[in-house]
């Protein structure tokens, strides 16, 4: 804000981000799809600035009628982050399309009467929230919220193939720089589970091209600074023919991803930087990566009962199952401490040659989380409180479960090491991401070693 601005102007110091008079004019979602629709890159099917439930349900009806090859929708409201204001529809779920071959329908305003029909008495029941805890379950509260704020419609690919996120900094002088591309990874439906690197799903050339035409109309709206832009890449309903790209969403600040894969760059020797890309050049830009290094991020996971955990004989124990971090051979697990432990939070990031052998160490440690936070909850059901960060400041007790968490990880361990039972995972998986950062903390604070002090730095 302002306020940043004077500091800045006393310490004589550039301010690496967006001018606070645009902040409000880029702070809702309908404002950042134009954003991405000025880069012409493809968006997903879907509408802007929705202004109330009644206009969602003639907008819904309209998508549902159009576009019936979508089989599923995402309500975004206006000013969510983190998947806390989100919903989704099920179209198999309406009774007014079951069975109904749209385009071949015989009277199609009467179809359309009863699609309208059964979204005006029924959508509270037909829409599900992504965080449930965050309306405490109620889809009526998030509906009312909808009224006041407004929304998005998306469509999500029926079939999605990889979840891409690209990190980027827009220079002063127009210079765009990918300093990274990470896979968004995914346990409940529309709920991130963390971050993977490499990402090998979608042709790198591609997705740098296309966050590369991003950055550039953000500078041309005098966007400056950390972004990252979120992809989904799918293929079609036939499965056949090239994959197609869209770009779902868009951060105008550094991100816990993006900060954590910053943290990368302090871990191993060789940067993963792309070449500065100055406005006028119209060549693709290549990625200098990691390639003989995997990491996969937890993000930060928060439990209030991580405060009753000792320190010492924590990482004690993580030391002795191997999970700490090798300073000879560069790989090993990095915990991400906010403050302490006693304020509840704790990322983790694990770093290997390969994508299972990291998410083997990810496993290890929540494992160890769960062996060392039963004891404190003996006679309680202690795994809701597990929730994300992104769930906040609502009460830790009314967080997601953990045991979809670990699901989450153990099929996603599974798929990555080539068992193939959990091919169909990324089916029932879209996209979304972590909560951002703030704009005080510009990477994430870590201990390599097994026993942190107490006083760790502050994220």
């Amino acid at each position: 804000g302002p306020s940043d601005l004077t500091l800045a102007c006393k310490l004589g110091l550039p301010v690496l981000g967006v001018d606070p008079e645009l902040t409000s004019a880029f702070s809702t979602k309908s404002a950042l799809l134009q954003l991405l629709g000025h880069s012409e890159v493809q968006v997903p099917v879907g509408v802007s600035e929705v202004a109330s439930q009644t206009d969602l349900v003639l907008r819904l009806v309209d998508l549902l009628l159009e576009h019936p090859e979508h089989r599923q929708w995402l309500v975004k409201l206006e000013h969510e982050h983190g998947g806390c204001g989100t919903a989704y529809l099920n179209v198999d779920e309406l009774d007014s399309l079951r069975d109904v071959d749209i385009p071949t329908a015989q009277d199609p305003e009467l179809l359309r009467q009863s699609v309208h029909q059964e979204l005006v008495y029924s959508l509270e029941n037909r829409l599900h929230l992504c965080q449930p805890a965050c309306y405490g379950g109620c889809v009526a509260t998030f509906l009312t919220d909808l009224s006041l704020r407004g929304c998005v419609v998306q469509a999500v690919p029926t079939h999605p193939v990889g979840f891409p996120t690209a990190h980027l900094v827009v220079h002063p002088t127009g210079a765009v720089e990918v300093v990274g591309v990470q896979e968004t990874r995914f346990g409940q439906p529309f709920s991130v589970l963390g971050a993977a690197y490499p990402q090998s799903r979608v042709p790198e050339a591609a997705l740098i091209s296309a966050a590369t035409a991003v950055g550039q109309t953000l500078f041309r709206k005098r966007v400056l600074g950390h972004v990252s832009v979120d992809f989904v890449a799918f293929q079609r309903d036939d499965m056949h023919g090239p994959l197609r790209l869209w770009a779902v969403d868009l951060d105008l600040r550094l991100t816990d991803n993006a900060a954590a894969h910053r943290l990368l760059h302090a871990l191993l020797p060789s940067p993963s930087l792309v070449q500065a890309q100055p406005q006028a050049s119209e060549a693709v830009p290549v990625l200098r990566g990691f390639p003989e290094v995997a990491y996969v991020y937890s993000g930060l996971v928060h439990h209030p009962w991580l405060s009753t955990v000792r320190h010492s004989m924590f990482f004690g124990l993580a030391r002795q199952r191997g999970l700490s971090f090798d300073l000879q051979r560069r790989t090993g697990t990095v915990f991400q401490l906010v403050s302490t432990l006693l304020k509840g939070c704790l990322g983790v990031m694990c770093v290997a040659p390969t994508a299972s052998e990291a998410m083997a160490q990810l496993l290890g440690v929540f494992e160890l989380l769960v062996e060392q936070l039963a004891p404190v909850g003996s006679g309680m059901d202690f795994a809701p409180a597990m929730s994300r960060v992104s769930a906040l400041p609502l009460e830790p007790s009314e967080g997601t479960n953990l045991k979809p968490l670990l699901q989450g990880l153990q099929a996603y361990a599974k798929e990555r090491s080539g068992s193939g039972r959990a091919r169909g995972l990324l089916a029932s998986l879209t996209f979304r991401r972590p909560r951002k950062a703030s704009a005080s903390s510009s990477a994430p604070s870590s201990s390599a070693s097994s026993c942190p002090s107490e006083g760790a730095l502050s994220q």
